[in-house]
């Protein structure tokens, strides 16, 4: 299973939101649609660097948009870009770190196990 994007995120908050507010009547119906409006439009900011998605077609006051307006849209986005280490430069910093943090953890062990034994010793 694939974690999704913050894209598809954002589609599932408002979708969710717009669920929750079906159940709900009046002012605080309408207030439940202006939160899911708030998701759609993360959604469509978060999209900006993959293609974009365009909202012109969607519904934003329906209680039960066309979902597949945004949906469809997502598909066909690039994939997100995840910044990680490059080969050369990260494979040796992700070592150093390791090797650090193991040397960190030694001695906070060792620190340990002698203040211990001191308490061992006086008591």
């Amino acid at each position: 299973m694939s974690m999704q994007s913050l894209t598809e995120q954002h589609l599932v908050a408002a979708k969710l939101v717009r669920e929750y507010g079906a159940r709900r009547t009046g002012v605080e119906r309408e207030l439940f649609i202006k939160k899911s409006n708030s998701f759609v439009a993360c959604a469509h900011f978060s999209a900006k660097d993959r293609g974009g998605i365009y909202l012109e077609d969607f519904d934003w006051s329906s209680l039960t948009p066309n979902w597949s307006v945004i949906e469809n849209q997502i598909r066909r986005l690039a994939p997100p870009y995840i910044e990680g280490p490059t080969p050369r430069s990260g494979s040796i910093a992700v070592v150093t770190y390791a090797i650090e943090t193991y040397h960190l953890v030694l001695r906070s062990s060792c620190v340990a196990s002698r203040s211990q034994r001191r308490v061992a010793a006086t008591s």
